[in-house]
């Protein structure tokens, strides 16, 4: 708002208002990172004395730790990134320059936003049980550890399940509640189709922190090149 009313009567006021978007997402993650440290530096202590009361013999260096976390942020986020590329190059070179802001805007900024509502229960539910998950893990306690999975599971899907029909069923009135006077024919198309991909997107981000908790890193690493290759493959075949 401050960038946009101190710009506005520049051409392109509303890139300041984007600029200033993305530097409030940079402030609340910059808050986040400061505050971690801080709980982190107080409870040091703690953390310290269970380190050095670990029998379980086993010990993940730096070094590892920062190539999975890596390696898994970047497989999945690179997707977006490749979609905007492939999705940029291929429209302005069949001649549709425009389009390509017109029909990438509703993709993003509707319907990624809209599905990523559902999906964001999911991933604070993966991040919760990670821990307990993991504590069953190492005490070896299985049947305990399927219990807890298959609990997260079904609550998962039962927040899942009705926001992808619901999208699907009330796509029109959706858009036009939360975006009137835009493109709603295509947006609630986009919407209706693609609201089955919650309740895929919502297991994955589950299970991702299952594998997490049961000391499987890789294993989402890997499974998400492999999604992402197939995934730039049909991207091109469709758009072709």
């Amino acid at each position: 708002y401050l960038l946009m009313k101190a710009h506005n009567a520049a051409v392109n006021s509303e890139a300041y208002g984007a600029a200033g978007g993305t530097l409030g997402s940079l402030a609340g993650a910059l808050s986040r990172l400061v505050f971690l440290i801080f709980v982190y530096y107080i409870n040091r202590s703690y953390f310290r004395r269970k380190a050095l009361s670990d029998t379980s013999g086993s010990c993940q260096s730096i070094g590892e730790f920062i190539v999975v976390f890596f390696s898994t942020t970047i497989a999945y986020q690179a997707s977006v990134i490749i979609d905007n590329t492939i999705f940029g190059t291929y429209m302005k070179s069949v001649g549709l320059n425009d389009d390509v802001y017109f029909y990438w805007g509703i993709y993003s900024n509707k319907y990624r936003m809209l599905t990523n509502l559902p999906v964001a229960i999911a991933t604070a539910l993966g991040t919760s049980i990670v821990p307990t998950l993991s504590a069953c893990h190492a005490a070896g306690n299985i049947k305990e550890c399927r219990q807890k999975i298959a609990s997260g599971i079904k609550f998962n899907m039962i927040i899942a399940f009705p926001c992808a029909v619901g999208m699907a069923v009330l796509a029109r009135p959706i858009i036009l509640l939360l975006f009137p006077g835009t493109e709603i024919a295509v947006s609630s198309k986009i919407l209706m189709i693609g609201a089955a991909a919650i309740v895929f997107f919502a297991l994955s981000t589950l299970t991702n922190g299952v594998l997490q908790g049961i000391d499987r890193m890789i294993i989402p690493v890997v499974n998400a090149v492999l999604a992402l290759a197939i995934h730039v493959f049909l991207v091109i075949i469709m758009l072709y």
